[in-house]
């Protein structure tokens, strides 16, 4: 390795121009051009040193990028910094916090993290992972080979992203699946998430996809995904940072596939995973199958020679695949002028050849029904289901209408939702029949119906029995509540529009949903209930306050405040029903209530940096609320603490942070108690207890590095304390 005569120290470079010194700062337009001159350096931080070079792909197709590496007890670490455009300060802070994860990792130190780490385990249960959407779906029994799909798809794996795009029932899911059994046989490692709509939360989203790489890797840390699910986590791009990093230092390829990704509309989720695709690790892959083209670089990708593309052109059947399936899979033994005739008018749609295999079962006049239908897809769509489904028993049609409601169906769930005892035995009895039931799992457990034969079984069902609807999905709410999944029970509980019941499980499930940021999610299902019901209940218009406030929208929160002040009011006004425990019950829910409204108050005054207010709220909260409500008595303790460190009341601080730091270990709330911390450091510092101070960014900076994540206050220890750490 080229030694490097540069330094980068802080935020300032220092370097040999023509036998002079010079200096420049990091980020300025003078380092991105010194950059270009492709010379090594090292960078030293808070965090931790390495030395960068620059190097170039082997095939030297691709541009120049940068590497940094950092070697350890007689072991060499190594990490990708990106390219030239991509080396800021935060960059390089963040990349010299991994590799002295790595080292620590590497030789088992340990220190006061620990107790940290430790804590975040004390949080509530969070809502399960569902295994089925991180399983590969067997492929199905009657898929025709399509060998040159599968061998372009293998030629892919060498660009950045693959983008599968067609609309639905052109074979997408049923490719890849098929291709992940192929590739298995080669030990490639395959990380899958079936999307659904409610994964337009990024902390939902980015949870499955952690661990579908996780389950892929088997070496991603547990703190990448505990961080992302904290009450207060680190910005999403700090947390691909990390596993970005863990990611390179895997010696195999990963292909992570995003099926069904047309359902996600969040700009957030988009933008962080551009900032995935411009510094993707060189084993990991990214294939994204959708029925739009999704709102990512594709044009810039395309001419960068990152993108591989399979459209509708290349996914649908050929006369020869057409005849395959027809012929072979479905045994109808047709004409080969019945086939053209049919390939012809579906134009290769592979969900229209198998409907029509299907209607064309039964018929002996074939020649005549391939000639009876034309026209565009959803036309026939539309007339093949109609052929199908009355070519079914009545028990069978009714299960298909009723179950169309449910976006995965098990036996159990599928016998409350017909009120039947047979369900299992139907559902095998569709899989035999090929009737657009596809398997989410190897065991058989769990199955979902072919998106488009859904669509329009469900348009059939509100056609047919539209008063049976909302029935049918307060019995699925019923089911998935008694079963713990509590977000497939209100997002059933709101389709049956059954406010009361939806009421009752999101109060069940938002505290849960904050601690585990998933704000997206818990503000999307307030907003599905009518404004002028939810203005009545002041828990959840107070969890409608506290959401607004964690993303931002405070004049909304406010708004949210008054309303749950107002039906607290009223709630505390109406007579009682029975003894005086239940006026002492609900004098001390009132009390809890006022306390974490107060609370609030006081994390949208800190946001505006109304230190006064922000003084006046928290003081009041903290005399109001319960000892054991310790996430926002901690939260509430940091921002008094910090205001009174800005008002100049040092004694005050002094006493407030230690408390802080103290309830969000507690609490579990990591982000919490590293910005305690890094306030009682602020404090030692303005005290002039220098020597303190610097003990204090220390343990900080060590404990942010072996908790795996790069956390904002690292960058504002390393501007602020970077001297103190030189001089103690």
């Amino acid at each position: 390795m080229a030694k490097a005569s540069a330094t980068v120290q802080g935020d300032l470079l220092c370097y040999q121009h023509n036998g002079q010194d010079s200096r420049l700062t990091v980020g300025s337009p003078a380092w991105f051009e010194w950059l270009q001159t492709a010379s090594p350096f090292t960078f030293a931080c808070g965090q931790g040193t390495f030395t960068a070079r620059a190097e170039r792909a082997g095939n030297r197709r691709g541009g120049w990028y940068w590497k940094a590496y950092r070697a350890q007890g007689g072991k060499l670490h190594r990490a990708y910094l990106g390219r030239p455009e991509d080396l800021t300060l935060e960059r390089l802070i963040a990349v010299a916090q991994a590799l002295a994860t790595a080292c620590l990792s590497a030789t088992g130190e340990v220190g006061h993290s620990e107790q940290v780490s430790r804590s975040s385990h004390r949080m509530s249960p969070q809502e399960p992972v569902l295994s089925t959407k991180l399983s590969i779906p067997p492929a199905r029994s009657d898929s025709v080979p399509r060998p040159r799909l599968i061998h372009r798809l293998n030629g892919m794996m060498q660009r950045k992203l693959t983008l599968v795009s067609a609309p639905a029932g052109f074979g997408k899911t049923t490719l890849l699946s098929v291709w992940c059994t192929v590739a298995a046989r080669s030990d490639q490692r395959i990380g899958w998430v079936s999307l659904d709509a409610s994964d337009n939360d990024p902390t939902r989203f980015w949870s499955y996809v952690i661990a579908a790489l996780a389950m892929a890797s088997s070496g991603l840390e547990e703190n990448i995904l505990m961080l992302l699910r904290s009450p207060q986590p680190p910005p999403i791009e700090s947390i691909l940072v990390t596993l970005i990093n863990a990611l390179t230092s895997i010696p195999y390829a990963i292909a992570l596939i995003l099926d069904d990704y047309h359902l996600i509309e969040m700009p957030a989720i988009h933008n962080a995973l551009i900032f995935l695709l411009d510094h993707l690790p060189p084993h990991l892959h990214v294939v994204v199958a959708s029925r739009v083209d999704p709102p990512l670089p594709v044009a810039r990708l395309r001419t960068q020679g990152h993108l591989a593309e399979l459209r509708i052109t290349d996914l649908r059947f050929t006369p020869a695949a057409a005849a395959a399936f027809l012929n072979g899979a479905a045994a109808l033994d047709l004409a080969a002028d019945d086939i053209e005739a049919l390939e012809a008018k579906t134009e290769g749609w592979i969900a229209g050849l198998h409907l029509a295999a299907l209607a064309l079962q039964e018929r002996s006049d074939r020649a005549g029904f391939v000639a009876m239908f034309t026209g565009r897809h959803r036309y026939v769509l539309d007339y093949l289901v109609d052929e199908v489904l009355q070519r079914q028993s009545e028990p069978l049609q009714t299960f298909l209408l009723q179950t169309s409601i449910l976006d995965r169906l098990t036996a159990p769930l599928c016998d409350v939702v017909i009120g039947s005892t047979e369900s299992e035995a139907v559902l095998e009895q569709l899989e035999r029949a090929n009737l657009f039931l596809v398997p989410l799992d190897e065991e058989r457990s769990w199955y979902r119906y072919h998106h488009l034969f859904a669509e329009v079984l469900h348009s059939r069902l509100q056609q047919i029995h539209p008063s049976r609807v909302a029935e049918l999905h307060a019995r699925a709410a019923g089911w998935y509540e008694r079963h713990g999944l509590v977000a497939d029970a209100v997002h059933h509980a709101l389709a049956a529009a059954d406010f009361a019941y939806a009421m009752h499980l999101i109060e069940q499930a938002a505290e849960t949903l904050l601690k585990q940021s998933e704000i997206t999610t818990l503000l999307t299902w307030l907003r599905a209930l009518p404004a002028d019901l939810l203005r009545t209940q002041p828990r959840l218009s107070l969890f409608h306050a506290w959401a607004l406030t964690s993303s931002n929208q405070l004049d909304a929160a406010e708004v949210s405040l008054q309303d749950t002040e107002r039906a607290l009011r009223k709630a505390v006004s109406q007579p009682l029903t029975a003894s005086g425990s239940e006026a002492l019950e609900r004098g001390t829910d009132s009390q809890h209530l006022l306390g974490e409204i107060v609370a609030t108050r006081a994390s949208i005054a800190s946001l505006r940096g109304d230190v006064p207010r922000t003084i006046e709220c928290a003081s009041l909260a903290l005399e109001g609320l319960p000892h054991e409500n310790v996430l926002m008595r901690g939260m509430t303790a940091l921002n008094l603490g910090r205001a009174y460190l800005w008002s100049g009341d040092l004694e005050a601080a002094e006493h407030v942070l230690a408390e802080a730091v103290t309830i969000n270990q507690r609490a579990g709330n990591m982000t919490a108690t590293l910005t305690s911390r890094y306030s009682q450091g602020h404090l030692s510092v303005m005290q002039g207890r220098l020597r303190q101070a610097a003990e204090i960014y220390r343990t900080l900076l060590d404990d942010t590095a072996k908790l795996g994540s790069v956390f904002p206050i690292a960058s504002l220890v390393v501007n602020l304390g970077i001297k103190l750490l030189k001089s103690y």
